[in-house]
């Protein structure tokens, strides 16, 4: 989360360069006090602040809201815990890339058993397959909440 604010707090500043120059030239034309400046900076960093809670609460109304569609799918009751738990990480993260190797390291299961079980998800059309030369990818698309229903 710090990358991410300090992200904002530059895109903030970098939006607002008459309120950075402002505050800039108060310090400057007022015997070299910092308060100006440094009241200018406290109020990015609350905004970013603000900005990431925000961003934060949607996030986690959004992963809610994919576990209860899990939870109470009459196509998801079908799923193993397994194929459940790529989609909330796909829910996550969109465009989040799965492969076999990966899914079998993570569950402690065979690669077969991993295949298997994106490819159910592929079938279902909750994620989507690519070919990466001899290895096949499965991504899980922006839109993933929606191919649940």
């Amino acid at each position: 989360f710090g990358l991410k604010v300090t992200h904002r707090v530059s895109k903030l500043i970098k939006d607002d360069p008459v309120g950075y120059g402002v505050a800039y030239l108060y310090t400057e034309t007022d015997g070299s006090d910092l308060t100006y400046f440094i009241i200018h900076q406290l109020e990015t960093v609350l905004k970013a602040f603000s900005e990431l809670q925000e961003y934060l609460k949607k996030k986690t109304e959004e992963f809610l809201e994919v576990n209860e569609y899990l939870a109470n799918s009459k196509k998801c009751k079908t799923l193993n815990f397994v194929q459940k738990d790529v989609i909330k990480k796909g829910a996550k993260e969109p465009g989040r890339v799965f492969s076999v190797k990966e899914v079998s390291a993570s569950y402690d299961i065979s690669e077969n058993t991993a295949r298997k079980n994106l490819n159910t998800l592929v079938t279902h059309g909750i994620l989507m397959s690519s070919k990466s030369g001899r290895s096949v990818m499965y991504i899980a698309p922006s839109n993933i909440r929606d191919r649940l229903t």
